[in-house]
């Protein structure tokens, strides 16, 4: 079966892309053009409720989301690939680390003076540090 990555190949996709490649999963990207509104149709906010990308099917299942999918494609196919997850406790407690300072200091940056949310206005607002 091969795996479908919805989003455009940069992006929060790209995450998701690097993640199946190292994990040698085959898959197939389905472009979502951004610009065009395409993430907006009435057909991808039945994957994605929120028009945000990316999405993956792995045949009925659905995620989003782009660290919730790698850290469900490194756990799902753990002796595959690449370990992702760590080797150790404190191996995988430093991933999670890194993840969760991605999501709260680098991504609440870049997405600040973005539209990216379907209803207008900002999507983000930076917390306090």
């Amino acid at each position: 079966m091969v795996v479908k990555v919805y989003g455009p190949s940069y992006a929060l996709a790209k995450r998701v892309i690097v993640c199946v490649i190292e994990k040698g999963i085959d898959f197939d990207v389905v472009d979502v053009d951004l610009f065009k509104g395409e993430n907006l149709t009435p057909e991808y906010l039945k994957l994605q409720p929120f028009g945000v990308v990316p999405v993956i099917e792995d045949g009925d299942y659905k995620l989003y989301e782009s660290r919730a999918i790698i850290r469900y494609y490194a756990e799902k196919y753990r002796s595959q690939g690449t370990e992702l997850l760590g080797k150790t406790i404190e191996e995988r407690g430093l991933i999670e680390q890194w993840l969760e300072t991605s999501l709260r200091r680098i991504d609440l940056l870049d997405t600040k003076s973005e539209d990216c949310s379907p209803h207008g206005g900002e999507r983000y607002a930076l917390l306090p540090w």
